[in-house]
């Protein structure tokens, strides 16, 4: 009994940890495109008003 749930809270463990860098990644991408996003605006508003 007892060492199905230590099992079970490594499974679990495990499993928050992989969400953890799954939203992590996640993130970091969206920040990515979000920059490029940003950039790229912003050279077009320059080239707007030049």
């Amino acid at each position: 009994m007892s060492e199905g749930r230590a099992a079970t809270i490594t499974q679990s463990k495990s499993t928050t940890t992989n969400i953890f860098f799954f939203t992590g990644s996640v993130t970091v991408f969206f920040l990515l495109l979000l920059l490029l996003l940003v950039r790229r605006t912003s050279n077009y508003t320059r080239l707007k008003i030049a």
